[in-house]
């Protein structure tokens, strides 16, 4: 076995991390065997291509014949655990380089006219070019191709990483709507993803799997009165212990 390819981003994370874990080298005679994510695609089209196989974090440069690429600032930019608000610009000229959460908001979101087209006059004032976007910053990615589709929305987050060239190099973030929001929270995959995988290392075990969901679509009668009274997840981890652990 010379190489894996698979997708190591958003919710397949966790599922990567054990493939590092169990081809590391340490229970291999010819080492460690490179995991690689090559491409960031959908059915609308090829979205990216990982320029940096060695990094751990795959990053994804925009081909820009692809596909046109615009993007939708986040109202309230959400960054995972440790990360602090960016604040620094860039601008591609100068060659800067740097489906387990179960919600009612999923399910509208799916079914949402809006989540097809950025239609609205507010969207289309606010959406950004490639050249318009900064290093740093996460967006909702926008795409318009020659299939037909017009400024359709994927749902897909990304982050900024860089340019190459004058193309956007972006890491995926997290899907929208994939959040649980209880408070007005809007807790994403990702930041709930590292805390449980955190919480885990803190107590010398390894995150296998997760599922979580807002109380509501958790059957009454699992609840006691007080436990509906206020809103709160319910989080079912599966662990086993850590190879390195005590």
């Amino acid at each position: 076995l010379h190489v894996i390819l698979t997708v190591t981003t958003g919710a397949f994370e966790p599922y990567a991390q054990r493939l590092r874990h169990a081809y590391s080298g340490t229970d291999t005679e010819k080492g460690a065997v490179p995991i690689y994510s090559p491409l960031y695609a959908a059915t609308e089209g090829l979205l990216g291509v990982n320029i940096s196989p060695k990094e751990t974090s795959p990053q994804y440069v925009l081909p820009p014949r692809g596909l046109y690429y615009e993007f939708l600032p986040l109202q309230t930019p959400s960054l995972p655990l440790g990360h602090a608000s960016p604040d620094r610009t860039s601008n591609p000229d100068q060659h800067t380089s740097d489906t387990r959460l179960q919600t009612p908001a999923t399910q509208d979101a799916e079914s949402s006219p809006l989540l097809d087209k950025a239609d609205t006059a507010a969207e289309a004032t606010s959406m950004l070019t490639a050249r318009q976007v900064q290093v740093g910053r996460e967006y909702e990615l926008v795409i318009t191709n020659l299939a037909g589709l017009v400024r359709y929305r994927l749902g897909d987050v990304v982050r900024i990483a860089g340019f190459h060239g004058r193309a956007p190099v972006v890491e995926f973030c997290y899907r929208q709507g994939q959040v649980l929001n209880v408070r007005g929270e809007k807790l994403d995959e990702s930041t709930l993803t590292h805390a449980l995988q955190k919480a885990a290392i803190s107590q010398h075990l390894e995150l296998v799997d997760f599922c979580a969901a807002e109380h509501v679509l958790v059957p009454t009668s699992l609840l006691s009165r007080a436990m509906a009274a206020a809103p709160h997840y319910h989080i079912f981890v599966e662990v086993e212990r850590s190879r390195e652990g005590g």
